[in-house]
């Protein structure tokens, strides 16, 4: 028989959940813990299930349960109940790694008999973040990528992760230049729960990429980018220009100087020209120089979508998603690619040609294409611009574009309320 929960029995877990059916939501890292069981994640997941219901529940708070409760609770082998000692050794597991304690700091698991296990009872406090310094992986993602086919020869060592008053600090052990700081000042990527705070760390090297930016874009001159020095040979003066006490044989040789330096520096951005070389040869060299100039703004460009923080998706989303990159610029255009590719980073897809057929997508291409004055340009098909002239219109809450409904400018004599949708 279970006690009433009392007023100080309250936690400070609190969820948003509305919906009729409850869900749970857990730290990666939990996840991902090397020593953690089948059965203590299951036992953590169900006591964790408990602290989020607590606070829609009517009288709130986690109440009081005793082991013969939890082995109630906890789904056994084959259908089979979950026996004590089953649940012992999960309690054990969580309290030693922090996860489920025993906020009156006691012991969390104690000898009882029969009679014991069922009319003692026990507070359980959880928690959810690692100790201050973890060394373990902090996301799949993070785990994924530093997978190699000698793993199971060679595992890699994760990272080590050291919380301080500034924020969260990680360092590889592989690498251990390789670091990565998440200062408590900065903007959280999630704020949703089961998320751990912080960014992935950039190699030494490698610079992020700011939105909005092409990776693959060759950069204009500008006084800033320009030229060596050692290219303007024509005059010695502070203004750059020709000296006008030259003689006119001075300035020519000078020019022909320039141009033959010209010729070995190189333009920034240019193919330069092999002697030899055939004319197909250079032509197909630079059509690969373009595909991989095309491979990488489009690989950015989803990267962006998806907001990865270096600007630059890992390099197994790369291998999946770059063989992909000439059949869709050759088939919509680079401009479209880079509009697709956004949009399947932001889905998560690794199907570019998914994303290609989605109906947001599709908008997403025509807006790209279409003149920048929007609305003004599609007045003389929509007489109130409510519409691309197609005469549906999309809701906002609907992204995929299921649920279109007529345009009233368009169709009057068709026309529904915005919230009667066409099926």
């Amino acid at each position: 028989m279970s006690t009433p929960p009392d007023e100080d029995e309250l936690v400070e877990f609190v969820g948003d959940i509305t919906d009729y059916w409850t869900y749970t939501q857990v730290r990666d890292w939990v996840l991902l813990h090397p020593e953690m069981t089948r059965t203590a994640l299951h036992l953590y997941l169900l006591i964790r299930s408990m602290v989020t219901e607590s606070a829609r529940r009517s009288g709130g708070g986690l109440r009081r349960m005793s082991l013969d409760q939890l082995c109630w609770l906890l789904p056994g082998v084959n259908g089979k109940p979950a026996s004590p000692t089953m649940v012992k050794d999960a309690l054990r597991l969580l309290a030693r790694h922090g996860l489920v304690l025993n906020p009156d700091e006691g012991r969390l698991v104690t000898s009882s008999g029969r009679s014991s296990i069922q009319n003692t009872y026990r507070r359980y406090q959880v928690n959810d973040l690692p100790p201050d310094t973890y060394t373990g992986w902090r996301n799949v993602w993070d785990k994924l990528d530093a997978y190699r086919p000698d793993w199971r020869e060679h595992p890699p060592t994760p990272p080590t992760h050291v919380r301080t008053d500034a924020g969260v600090q990680q360092t590889s052990t592989d690498d251990p230049g390789r670091k990565s700081d998440h200062r408590n000042d900065q903007g959280r990527q999630d704020e949703t729960p089961g998320r751990f705070d912080g960014r992935k760390s950039v190699p030494p090297g490698r610079k992020s990429v700011p939105p909005g930016r092409k990776s693959g874009a060759t950069r204009a001159l500008t006084s800033e980018n320009t030229l060596p020095k050692e290219v303007s040979l024509t005059s010695s003066s502070l203004s750059g220009a020709p000296s006008s006490h030259a003689t006119q044989g001075e300035r020519e040789m000078g020019a022909a100087r320039e141009g033959e330096q010209l010729a070995e520096v190189g333009v920034p951005g240019q193919r330069q020209d092999v002697p030899g070389e055939s004319p197909a040869a250079a032509e197909s060299g630079d059509q690969e120089q373009g595909h991989v100039q095309d491979e990488d703004e489009v690989l950015g460009a989803w990267a962006v979508g998806a907001g990865v923080p270096a600007g630059r998706p890992p390099a197994t989303v790369r291998r999946q998603l770059a063989p992909q990159v000439a059949e869709l610029v050759a088939s919509y255009g680079l401009e479209a690619a880079l509009v697709i590719a956004g949009y399947a980073g932001a889905q998560s897809w690794y199907d570019l040609g998914r994303a290609a057929t989605a109906p947001a997508c599709r908008r997403a291409v025509a807006a790209a294409r279409a003149p920048k004055e929007g609305a003004e340009a599609r007045r003389g098909v929509c007489p109130e611009a409510q519409c691309d002239g197609s005469g549906m219109v999309y809701a906002p809450d609907d992204p995929e574009g299921l649920r279109p409904y007529r345009c009233g400018a368009c169709r009057p004599r068709q026309a529904r309320t915005a919230h009667a949708y066409v099926g």
